[in-house]
């Protein structure tokens, strides 16, 4: 099967384009005035990343990588490139009651 027969998921069209990079990398933008705690370097930098939480955007030393700041984006940051319909919906009252139990545990 050669690479232009290849069938490719609607899904994968839809979500994602092909990437014409052959490295993908992400922009890490310098936070100003800012120092890390843990070993005084000043190169702190601010980028976009996704763990098992979700997406997130992090505030990072590049010099011994302690994690100064970890926060759920807002769509100004514009990351992740996609949001879900839900994603600004009010938590339902089952979901409301599951929090507040946990919390109080």
């Amino acid at each position: 099967m050669t690479e232009t027969n290849k069938t490719i998921p609607w899904t994968d069209t839809i979500l994602y384009s092909r990437p014409e990079e052959q490295f993908i990398s992400v922009e890490r933008e310098i936070v100003p005035g800012q120092r890390c705690p843990a070993c005084a370097a000043d190169d702190v930098r601010r980028y976009p990343i996704v763990n098992w939480m979700g997406a997130r955007i992090v505030t990072k030393c590049q010099n011994c990588f302690h994690v100064l700041e970890l926060r759920e984006t807002v769509r100004e940051d514009r990351w992740p490139p996609y949001w879900p319909v839900t994603h600004d919906w009010a938590v339902s009252l089952a979901e409301q009651g599951r929090l507040s139990q946990r919390d109080s545990d």
